[in-house]
């Protein structure tokens, strides 16, 4: 752990008895530490408001749970992310801004790796097993296996958490190591401006010679032959040295129109993973993970209340639980049901409450041509019962049904079955086209896309 980390974690306990837990809440657990420079620890705020309302409203209390923690320190930095610090390998300790290199300083390797995301603070369940190993393997041993590393799923379900998860793992078993995060528009973005100022050599230095290189929601190069070509040659320099590479896309290579063959071929030749929406029990475990670091006790039926709402992704779920937990702390109660629902409205989350179980038993009989009586009688046909399977995993999902009641609707008296058809569609979708495409092709009939 860091300096400006530990030094943070140690003044977030001093600051809980002079700033209201709503402030602590809303704006300073937003803060970032990033380091300590000289005398000086620089925090990163998500926005530039966010910036002002914390220098103008809180920086004092931040100074005074300072100064009673370290005297080593007499001051704090509050940056947004446009000016964001990032690092020089040989200056660890260093505050380096665009500045600094404009004064003649050769540039070392930029991680733009967020501290905040974690192995550790990332919650593992069935919809994201396989992303979550593979990042694993990756960070164990970069560029030797799972090369590249593929990651491929809706907006909002972590994969980008996993790659600065990566990041972090990979700092402390491989410090020497240079690791760079860019999302997609920031790689195109550079290049375009290399090639306006015709400094192509600058560009390509700096990208080829990174250990690690981490490049979120690729699918954003589609149609850019120019793009194309570029990575194509940075990703041939860096494989053929054994550099670690990782891509996330919201869908598979061969699916992304406009992308290059001799590109798809490449990305696809080491592992790919997808994640899934999670279901309602790691919702649930997401939910409870996040209410313990608000140090906000919540109530088992209230939390197992906004699981079984079905949620897109993970970041609509942590805005419904930052609105409760916003409620809560405004009226001084702990949260309830009512809450929850309020909040639902407040924040605009999607929610499938009218999705029921008997829709997705029709909108499954009608895809594969089946009675309901067969769907959930004894038949033990390898054809009826994959169907079944495919059944319980798409109620338990979009339903989002506990998975005793998703048992029930057929007529089973225990949820082991339940549990083992999940695995099954879960593993099948990693490794057959056809159960992939039968989900989503279902998922869209019901929610009448």
């Amino acid at each position: 752990m860091n300096t400006a980390v530990k030094l943070w974690q140690e003044m977030l306990v001093k600051l809980e008895t002079s700033v209201s837990a709503l402030n602590i809440d809303l704006w300073i657990k937003e803060l970032e530490p990033l380091i300590v420079a000289d005398t000086r620890l620089i925090l990163c705020a998500p926005s530039v408001k966010s910036k002002e309302i914390v220098t103008n409203n809180l920086k004092g209390d931040i100074m005074e749970a300072l100064k009673s923690i370290s005297g080593a320190i007499d001051d704090v930095v509050i940056i947004d992310p446009v000016d964001r610090p990032i690092y020089v390998e040989d200056e660890p300790d260093a505050y380096v801004t665009e500045d600094y290199y404009s004064q003649g300083v050769a540039k070392k390797s930029t991680s733009q790796i967020s501290v905040k995301y974690t192995f550790e603070n990332f919650i593992v369940g069935k919809s994201n097993e396989y992303m979550h190993a593979g990042a694993r393997g990756v960070a164990e041993m970069p560029g030797q296996q799972f090369n590249p590393l593929f990651i491929h799923g809706g907006s909002g379900l972590g994969k980008t958490h996993i790659m600065h998860a990566i990041g972090n793992a990979v700092a402390v078993m491989y410090p020497k190591l240079k690791v760079l995060y860019v999302s997609s528009e920031k790689f195109l973005n550079e290049f375009i401006e290399s090639v306006r100022k015709n400094k192509p050599k600058q560009f390509r230095e700096k990208y080829r010679t990174i250990d690690i290189l981490m490049i979120d929601d690729i699918q954003f190069i589609s149609g850019k032959s120019a793009m194309q070509e570029e990575l194509f040659h940075t990703f041939n320099a860096m494989h053929g040295a054994e550099k670690q590479l990782i891509f996330t896309a919201d869908r598979q290579p061969h699916e992304i129109r406009g992308l290059e063959d001799r590109l798809v071929t490449r990305l696809s030749g080491g592992l790919t993973v997808d994640v899934q929406v999670p279901d309602s029990e790691l919702r649930a475990a997401i939910l409870t993970s996040k209410a313990l670091a608000h140090r906000v006790k919540i109530e088992p039926k209230v939390i197992t209340f906004m699981a079984e709402k079905v949620f897109t992704n993970v970041r609509d779920l942590e805005g419904l639980l930052n609105r409760v937990v916003f409620l809560s702390r405004l009226r001084n109660s702990a949260p309830t049901l009512e809450m929850v629902a309020e909040a639902i409205k407040d924040v605009g989350v999607k929610s499938e409450e009218a999705v029921t179980a008997d829709r997705v038993f029709d909108c499954v009989c009608r895809y594969f041509s089946i009675s309901k009586d067969d769907l959930i009688g004894k038949k033990k046909t390898k054809e009826i019962v994959e169907v079944r399977h495919i059944c319980m995993y798409l109620i338990g999902e979009i339903v989002g049904l506990p998975l005793m009641r998703v048992a029930e609707c057929f007529g089973k008296k225990d949820h082991s079955t339940v549990i083992h058809a999940r695995d099954k569609v879960l593993e099948s979708m990693q490794s057959n086209i056809k159960t992939k495409l039968a989900v989503q092709d279902i998922k869209d009939m019901v929610h009448k896309k």
